[in-house]
């Protein structure tokens, strides 16, 4: 491999890892040689599985696409492969890239790093036509049978948040998935710096009384099992919604049953970081509302066991999601984003660790 073609791989996959991945961990390497990028999610025992496996892939979809974006900008087309080792689960892409000279108008490589996740309150102002039309562009890209929509009742917006707050309620009702969110937590700038991955507190957006209060009496399960008779997982979870529903709208891929295949998943995930980057791009704000989604995935895959009680909750919240959007039979909701123009006068972006890439002849 010459000098130049490494330099711009490693060019490559440094603006691809910009991407989003869960709770910021980023589950992935990479293996490489002159005209192919191999992506792989990074080992199972290094990785917190308590939600399943479905997670990583919508995150590989998101990382893929920026690759394939990454890759135009530094004068190479693509050809990608999902999926293409039958007998390894974790080998997500093989991407084969050619020195191109043609521009084919793909503008959104700018506008990673600016790409973040916003908690912050939004106006509750409708999305226009024209925006609703730049952000509908990815959605048929990849996935055949499926639909992008956009819940702009205010009803439904409600019931939507609602519905996707649930999530607060398990976190702070259930140990393994309160024990696994504050695993990921980054308290200080310092722990963030040293770390480079997780959620930074300040990206969450509370205010000083809820930072302290999250750090030094809700970290404690025998606190928040306690606070859990008096119902304080329900309370939370209701504040949450309040802001979630301070929306101009929420987008969400709707997909057939059928469309349940690792491949599927990396599709939705390439579409999701496609709207996500058109959203950046006209000045919208976007906070994924996937939780209680990649919760139902992760009981579908036996990878959580929760009570019946917290089975029936989920079922509840998830059909209550369905009713919001409009499924039909045989149709479910495959990720949702609060998408809106944001009242935030500052953004927190999260940080990156350098990426592993091992090279071949």
């Amino acid at each position: 491999m010459d000098m130049n073609s490494r330099l711009d791989i490693e060019d490559i996959i440094r603006a691809g890892v910009t991407a989003p991945s869960g709770d910021n961990l980023q589950p992935w390497h990479f293996e490489a040689k002159e005209d192919t990028i191999d992506v792989f999610i990074t080992e199972p025992d290094k990785l917190d599985l308590t939600i399943g496996k479905h997670h990583l892939y919508l995150t590989h979809g998101a990382l893929i696409e920026n690759l394939v974006i990454a890759a135009d900008h530094f004068g190479y087309k693509t050809e990608v492969t999902l999926m293409p080792n039958p007998d390894n689960e974790l080998h997500t892409a093989s991407i084969k890239i050619e020195p191109d000279t043609n521009d084919y108008q793909v503008d959104l490589f700018r506008f990673f790093k600016e790409r973040s996740t916003d908690r912050s309150k939004y106006y509750n102002k409708p999305l226009s036509e024209e925006q609703k039309v730049t952000l509908s562009k990815p959605s048929n890209n990849y996935l055949e049978g499926s639909r992008l929509v956009f819940i702009e009742n205010r009803d439904a917006i409600d019931s939507l948040a609602d519905a996707v707050s649930g999530q607060i309620t398990l976190f702070f009702g259930h140990q393994q998935l309160h024990e696994m969110f504050y695993r990921t937590l980054r308290w200080t700038a310092k722990s963030a710096l040293k770390t480079r991955d997780g959620l930074y507190l300040k990206t969450l957006r509370i205010d000083s009384f809820k930072a302290l209060s999250l750090h030094f009496v809700l970290e404690s399960w025998t606190m928040v099992n306690f606070l859990k008779k008096l119902s304080f997982n329900k309370v939370l979870a209701k504040l949450e919604a309040l802001k979630y529903s301070q929306t101009g709208a929420f987008c969400v891929l709707i997909s057939n049953d059928s469309q349940t295949s690792r491949k599927a998943a990396l599709n939705s995930g390439r579409t999701l970081q496609r709207v996500w980057l058109e959203a950046t791009k006209i000045q919208l704000g976007v906070q994924p509302a996937a939780a209680m989604f990649l919760i139902k995935e992760a009981l579908n895959e036996q990878c959580l066991q929760v009570s019946e009680a917290q089975e029936k909750f989920i079922d509840e919240k998830i059909l209550q999601s369905n009713l919001a959007c409009g499924t039909t039979s045989g149709e479910k909701i495959i990720w949702a984003i609060r998408i809106g123009k944001s009242k935030a006068k500052k953004k927190y972006p999260t940080l990156r660790k350098e990426p592993k890439i091992m090279f071949t002849q």
